[in-house]
């Protein structure tokens, strides 16, 4: 299990985006991502 598998679908590619700033500077500020629960119900949740 990743987090991709927990990211929505709709916004894979800002959660991508983020774990490669993550990779090259080793942090990640105030980014917005959407996840989802088991269920599929998708909620906004910051990074940083």
């Amino acid at each position: 299990m990743s987090i991709f598998d927990h990211s929505a679908d709709n916004d894979i590619n800002a959660m991508q985006e983020s774990f490669e700033t993550w990779k090259h500077s080793g942090s990640v500020v105030n980014r917005e991502v959407w996840l989802k629960t088991k269920d599929g119900t998708t909620f906004p949740t910051l990074i940083s």
